[in-house]
């Protein structure tokens, strides 16, 4: 059962102004931190982590800067990596993402497709 235990807030700060927020599911694996690199320079961002414990009281982190924070990544996370490698840019990187996005959303389009043809076929078949 999901909760809200299980989800991770990021608020994202450029100065002061909140420009945007990234929401993780510890259960799941996307959406990928990467995304973080959206917000670019990632050293004039700030970001603060914060979420619901098991009692729905929230708790936070304290606003780190965002490259200080995707930079302990770079072991685990590919498109991180190769960001601060210079392997790839950040357009690159995001193109990725849209592309994997595509073929999720084809992946999906053709399961139900399938299911459709399925149960149509049993349904004909009972006929």
């Amino acid at each position: 059962m999901t909760t809200s235990a299980n989800s991770i807030e990021h608020s994202i700060y450029k100065g002061e102004k909140n420009v945007g927020n990234f929401r993780k599911n510890v259960m799941c694996r996307l959406p990928d931190y990467a995304e973080l690199l959206k917000y670019q320079p990632l050293k004039d961002h700030t970001i603060q982590v914060w979420g619901y414990d098991e009692e729905e009281e929230t708790w936070e982190d304290e606003p780190e800067n965002l490259e200080a924070f995707l930079k302990p990544m770079v072991a685990s996370n590919k498109k991180i990596r190769e960001y601060f490698k210079g392997e790839k840019t950040i357009e690159q990187i995001m193109q990725e993402f849209e592309e994997e996005r595509k073929e999720e959303v084809r992946k999906m389009h053709e399961y139900f497709a399938e299911q459709k043809k399925k149960i149509l076929e049993e349904l004909k078949n009972k006929k």
